[in-house]
């Protein structure tokens, strides 16, 4: 890993990867049903959170960052909102994801951390930072530098 003005980049996989965080500082955060299976080897991951949430410009950067840094893996990520959104997103929704496209919804909750539900990545957290470490913990997992 190589420090680069605001980011951590690295060689993963023969390809460039930059992230906010190094694995170790965002390995401790839980994930309860092991995301990496579900989110490995798929061409698209949609992503989606809510218009309204308190972090919702965190939330935004990190969708933005994952995209960039998947985009060099061949992964398309599509964004899109939980709900009607003045943004002209798509809506998308948990029950929307399959196992071929799934879902990660960035949401609001009391602790940071991720889990599963049926195709459906659910990333909690409460803070910006936190937000932002998820998605490091997330693009890690799929690119098999964490497990």
């Amino acid at each position: 890993f190589i420090k680069k003005l605001d980011r951590w980049e690295s060689k993963i996989n023969d390809r460039q990867a930059a992230f906010s965080f190094l694995p170790t500082e965002v390995e401790n955060i839980p994930d309860l049903n092991s995301s990496a299976k579900l989110l490995k080897n798929k061409f698209e991951i949609d992503t989606t959170y809510d218009m309204n949430s308190t972090y919702k410009g965190a939330i935004a950067l990190s969708n933005y960052q994952m995209g960039l840094t998947l985009a060099n893996y061949n992964i398309f990520i599509r964004h899109g909102m939980a709900s009607n959104n003045t943004f002209n997103l798509p809506i998308i929704k948990c029950k929307d994801a399959t196992s071929q496209v799934p879902v990660v919804y960035f949401r609001e909750g009391n602790s940071t951390r991720i889990s599963v539900n049926d195709n459906c990545i659910i990333a909690e957290a409460n803070s910006n930072a936190d937000f932002i470490r998820i998605k490091d913990r997330l693009v890690y997992s799929i690119l098999g530098v964490i497990k």
